[in-house]
């Protein structure tokens, strides 16, 4: 008669981690478990790593999405910013041509 066996899955790894330095124990969840028993400690650093990487990642993310809207408004002001100074340019321009023609 086949005994019903629990995989032994990510959940019970890391219900396994929870405690520093544990490790599962051998048939713990009917499974023979040595090749885990090694294995685990190795997994809830490598997943703490993961979860430290995806951390800064979704930071990064947010932070090249800030930069590109601020790069957008920047260029924004500078193509306003030349189109003023244009402006001005021509109105100077003008009040001299008046002014040279009222000498």
């Amino acid at each position: 008669m086949a005994a019903y066996r629990r995989v032994y899955d990510s959940r019970h790894l890391q219900a396994d981690c929870q405690e520093p330095g544990s490790a599962p124990e051998p048939y713990k969840y009917g499974l023979p478990l040595l090749p885990f028993l090694y294995c685990t400690r190795n997994y809830c650093s490598c997943q703490a790593t993961f979860e430290k990487l995806e951390n800064e990642m979704k930071e990064i993310n947010s932070n090249a999405e800030a930069l590109k809207r601020n790069f957008l408004d920047l260029t924004e002001l500078k193509h306003i910013l030349r189109k003023t100074q244009s402006f001005f340019e021509e109105v100077q321009a003008s009040t001299d041509r008046r002014s040279r023609r009222s000498d």
